[in-house]
């Protein structure tokens, strides 16, 4: 995902820890990857929210308008990522 995160491009990245035990092992988890993007710590709350997720990594590509525009369930190649985002640029 850090190869994603653009800010200049406009494609953000903001990743969510759920059910995590406090913030060390989000801290480990980002640290461990080299992750750059921001993580924050998401209230169980939010699982239903996004429609209910129970595995991860669960990535969900919003627009600017804020509107959930694609979900994928489970580890995705970057060409599927880029191409999911490009489609939804086309669409506007």
């Amino acid at each position: 995902m850090r190869e994603l995160h653009q800010p200049e491009a406009g494609v953000r990245i903001l990743g969510l820890g759920v059910g995590e035990e406090g913030t060390a092992p989000v801290q480990e988890y980002c640290r461990e990857r080299d992750l750059k993007f921001p993580v924050a710590l998401a209230p169980n709350s939010v699982l239903a929210d996004y429609g209910h997720v129970h595995g991860v990594p669960v990535t969900f590509l919003i627009d600017a308008q804020g509107q959930i525009r694609r979900r994928f369930d489970g580890v995705r190649d970057l060409h599927t990522y880029r191409a999911a985002i490009a489609a939804i640029r086309a669409r506007g």
